[in-house]
Formats: structure tokens, C-alpha cells, sequence
């Protein structure tokens, strides 16, 4: 049974009602502020943080370097599945790197980034590296998944036309693997970003939210980590909504 969208969103706010109940009753049990700081202490902080003008200027570099990081990985993601479309052993020699990229520790790359990109003004660069490692696995299993379903029919009728390899893929199974590429980018959106502000925490680049969370967690700020932490639960929460509407908008359009 279809659940309605009124439904979902019951569901939806019902389960942060019971998130915020454990923290209440957590923060009640522990009683240590730091340890687990009450919800009345980090909404305060929430507020100050909002009201502090530099807080959007950390907020638009971090997620300038996402919207690079997903921008690069879109491109060489497409670039790898129209490759792989048009000939199967591109796909088997491109696949061991695609599990490379999706197996491997994230905390490991950004390590071998920071002795990389290790001059301070370049950091940002290492971070927009390690976002591309997660971004493109998720992206490139999308978009050729979208390429795959585009019926065969379709496919052949275009080639009595003399439409052939990329054209074929830019005039067909583009504009049909539409909603996969836009499903593939909302997927890796939230993980992109997660692992943009950890490396951020970690590589310390200027102006960054990661790097603000990072000394705050060294000086023992849980209410200011957990404040900041919120405040992008938030923006990823709202971004990700509007993806979504954006991609049912395109199907019913397609339908």
C-alpha cells in the first residue's frame, strides 16, 4: 500500500520528535553538559550563530567547494558511463576503480591529501579531492544504471536515423537517465558534504566550517560542535527537499 505524501511527513516530523525526546531525556540522565549539552544551551548557540554574519561567509565557502566537488565528479562520472555505454570493456576495466573509489577509507585519503596539498592556501584543494572520491562511485552507478534502462527499441529506431555513439547518448539515453543523474547527485549530496566537513576538521583549510568544529572540538565545545552540527543537518535536510521536488517535477514532465 502507497503510503500519501501527508503521511510521510507525519512519519517524517514524528521521528524528529523522537530524536529530540532521546536528547532531552539523555542530556536529563547524563547530566554533564560536557558530555551531552541540553537542548535549551545549543539552541541558543544555534541562534548566536545565525545571527553572526561570518557564520554565512564560512557556510558559502564550504559548500562552494561541494558544489565544485559535485560539479568535477558529475562530469568525469558521465564522462566514465557514456564511455563504459558504448563499449562493455570500458565498464569491466573502469569497475576496479570504481570499487577502489568506494572501498577504500576516506580518513586514509585525506591523510595522503594533507602531505599533498600540504601548504596552507592549498588545502582547500584537498578537500574538494577527498568529496570526489565518494561523490563519483555514486554518481557513475546512477547515471549508467539510467543509460541501461533507455529501451532497446528506442535505441534502434535512432540508429536507422544514422544517430550513432555520442549523439545516441546525448539526443537519448541522456535526457531519459535524467531523473537517475538527478537521484545519483542527491544521493552523494549528503555524503559529499559529510565527508567535506570531516576533512575540513581534519586538513584545517581557512574559513571553513570544518575547521571552526575542529577547534572548538579541541578547546571541548560540544555545545558550539553540536550547534554547527545542527545548522548543517538543517541546510542538507532542505537542499536535499528541494532535489527531490525538483526530480518529481522532471518525471511527471517525462510522463
Amino acid at each position: 500500500m502507497k503510503t500519501s505524501t501527508t503521511s510521510k511527513n507525519i512519519y517524517f516530523i514524528l521521528g524528529i520528535i523522537f530524536l529530540l525526546g532521546v536528547w532531552v531525556l539523555s542530556s536529563i540522565l547524563i547530566n554533564n553538559s560536557g558530555i551531552l549539552p541540553n537542548i535549551d544551551e545549543v539552541s541558543c548557540i544555534l541562534v548566536n550563530i545565525l545571527k553572526d554574519q561570518n557564520t554565512y561567509l564560512l557556510l558559502g565557502n564550504t559548500f562552494l567547494k561541494i558544489f565544485i566537488a559535485l560539479s568535477v565528479s558529475f562530469i568525469i562520472a558521465l564522462l566514465l558511463a557514456m564511455l563504459s555505454l558504448l563499449n562493455e570493456k570500458v565498464e569491466y576495466f573502469i569497475r576496479p576503480l570504481i570499487v577502489f573509489f568506494k572501498s577504500i577509507p576516506i580518513v586514509a585519503v585525506v591523510m595522503v591529501l594533507i602531505i599533498m596539498f600540504f601548504k596552507q592556501n592549498v588545502r582547500f584543494i584537498g578537500t574538494i579531492v577527498a568529496s570526489c572520491f565518494v561523490i563519483i562511485p555514486i554518481v557513475f552507478e546512477s547515471i549508467l544504471v539510467g543509460f541501461k534502462t533507455v529501451d532497446e527499441t528506442i535505441v534502434q529506431a535512432a540508429r536507422l536515423d544514422y544517430v550513432s555513439g555520442f549523439k545516441l547518448i546525448r539526443k537519448i539515453h541522456l535526457p531519459i537517465a535524467l531523473p537517475h543523474v538527478i537521484s545519483g547527485l542527491i544521493s552523494s549530496f549528503g555524503m559529499g558534504l559529510k565527508v567535506m566537513v570531516m576533512s575540513e576538521v581534519i586538513m584545517n583549510p581557512n574559513d571553513s566550517i570544518g575547521q571552526l568544529i575542529g577547534l572548538h572540538s579541541s578547546m571541548g565545545d560540544i555545545s558550539i560542535v553540536l550547534a554547527y552540527s545542527i545548522l548543517l543537518l538543517i541546510i542538507v535536510i532542505v537542499i536535499d527537499y528541494l532535489l527531490k521536488c525538483i526530480n518529481k517535477r522532471i518525471n511527471l514532465i517525462e510522463k
